[in-house]
This record gives C-alpha cells, structure tokens and sequence, in this order.
C-alpha cells in the first residue's frame, strides 16, 4: 500500500507519533553503548511521518513535545530540549523536507476554506437542530454518520464525522457523554501530574512525560483525522490510559505500600 500496511497516511503518522516518545524514553533510560541505537530508529520515525504529510500528526507532536519540555523538565535539559526542537524545525522548514513548508504555506493560504472547517459548520448546524432531550443524552452512537448527509454538499459526502472529537461526542452521547468522557480525560490528565510531583523512580517519571506527549498527542491527531468510536482511536487509546495507569499505581507505591498488620 501507499504507507506501508495502511491505507490512509494519518494512519502511519499515528503510529509514528505513538512511537517515537518511547524511543526518546528508551534512548535516555538505556545505560549501554546500544542506547545510540535508538537514534537510528528516532531518524526512521521521523523519515515516516514527514513523508507521510500529516500536518495534525507534526502539529501534535510538535505542540505536545515543547508544552511537556517547558512545562515538566526543571533542570537545564528543558532549554537544551526546547533549542533542540526549534532547531530541528528549523531545518525541516529551511529543506522543506518531506514538503512540510509546502503543507505550511498551503493551509495557511487556505485556512478560511479548509476542509475541516467547513466541516465544523456543518457539525454546528447538526448540534443547533437537536432538541432539548438530544442535547443532554445525545442522539446515540452513529447517528452522526446516519444524519451528515441531509446537511453537507456534494463535496463533503465522503465525510462522516466532524473530525473534531468534541463536536461528535455531543452529538451522539450529549452533554452526559461529553462531560463523561473528557471529565475522565481530565482525572487521568491530573493524575498523571500529580504522580510527577511525587517521588518516583527517574525511570518511571521519565516514562510518564513521555506518555504525556503521546496523550496529547493522541488528543490532537486523533480528533482531527479519525472518528472517536473507531479502531484507529480506542486501540491506541486503550495503550495509552492503560499504561499511564499503571505508571501511575507505580508511583504511589512508596507513600502507599505499608507493613501488613501481624495476623492474630
């Protein structure tokens, strides 16, 4: 196929921005010579995602990798990140490698006429025309690809979600869903800080700064390329809450694991 064993390239981009935290966590938590090795595969991740184009995949990753370094690294590490991306950018910009200043300049030339935007207006009318009752359960799971076509033109009819997760999830589950669902977003999103502040291993608070960026990540690409009920979105989802879990569970074990009570 065009991008490997995909059939659409936000597919592969997803994949390669899921991937190459790790390898950045794998690199820095390596203590042996082979840790270099793991530059050879960050240099294949990256080779991917720019030929595959993505911009909501860059953009993701991008605005993920710099919130994270400034935001959670306090040592001098933060500014030698931050320079280190700019820099990477930079070049890519400069060589327009992978045509990712032509992607650049074409939406930024076009943004009043996106695609997606023209698709959020749809998905704006669809939400004005629910009842009281569909505002607050929604209108069930589906109905958003059932309904688009009394509402969007000739040019649009392939579409069937709103590419915009936010939108969908308050058509189809409400404003119970909505809360449901991005009020969870949020708990593990807080749970996650909290765990950072507290005294775990460097391994473990590594891995969760890593698995903030593919969270938001997940919560930039995800929305705009790939309904939410779909493989493509809960798949890569399930690893990603799964794993900040557990993360999580490791790092209360020091203030948390306590000598049982002698058995009487």
């Amino acid at each position: 196929m065009p991008f490997g064993t995909y059939s659409n390239p936000h597919y592969l981009a997803n994949f390669m921005i899921s991937i190459l935290p790790l390898i950045v966590f794998s690199f820095w938590s390596a203590d042996s010579w082979y840790k270099w090795v793991f530059v050879i595969f960050a240099l294949m991740d990256v080779y991917l995602l720019l030929k595959s184009g993505s911009r909501p995949a860059i953009f993701g990753l991008t605005f993920s990798s710099i919130t994270v370094i400034f935001f959670f690294i306090k040592s001098r590490l933060k500014w030698i990140g931050l320079l280190a991306v700019v820099f990477v950018l930079g070049i890519i910009y400069v060589t327009n490698y992978g045509g990712v200043a032509n992607h650049l300049h074409d939406l930024l030339s076009s943004l009043k006429t996106e695609e997606r935007i023209s698709l959020w207006k749809i998905a704006l009318q669809m939400l004005e025309n629910n009842s009281i009752t569909n505002w607050i359960f929604g209108n069930g799971i589906g109905s958003y690809s059932a309904i688009y076509p009394d509402y969007s033109g000739p040019q649009f009819k392939r579409y069937f979600f709103p590419h915009f997760h936010p939108f969908g999830i308050l058509y189809e589950n409400g404003i119970i869903g909505f809360f449901m669902v991005f009020g969870g977003f949020t708990v593990a999103f807080v749970m996650t800080l909290r765990a950072l502040n507290k005294s775990a291993g460097k391994n473990i608070s590594l891995l969760l700064k890593c698995m903030l960026v593919i969270f938001m990540c997940w919560m930039i690409h995800s929305s705009l390329t790939v309904p939410f009920y779909s493989k493509y979105a809960q798949y890569p989802l399930g690893f990603i809450l799964g794993t900040m879990l557990v993360l999580i569970n490791q790092s209360n074990l020091p203030t948390i694991n306590r000598t049982a009570p002698a058995g009487g």
